[in-house]
């Protein structure tokens, strides 16, 4: 259980990000629509969409390659 540590932890961050996305999208772009700003201040919660597909690929690699190490190691 401690070699997938880093995938639970990965997995935290995916899940708060992802879920700070989108519970901050509707309302952001219906504030931008409302108030006529440009869409560049939408940066930000794509930024948090970045970082959940971003971590959701390193949650896939890390778990690759402890499952090598293991079969590795036996």
């Amino acid at each position: 259980m401690k070699d997938y540590l880093w995938i639970f932890i990965l997995g935290a961050i995916v899940l708060l990000s992802a879920g700070l996305f989108l519970g901050t999208i509707s309302k952001s772009s219906i504030l931008i629509n409302r108030l006529k700003l440009p869409k560049g201040h939408l940066i930000l919660n794509f930024t948090l969409l970045a970082v959940s597909l971003v971590d959701i690929g390193l949650i896939v690699y890390v778990f690759l390659l402890v499952r090598d190490q293991i079969t590795a190691l036996t």
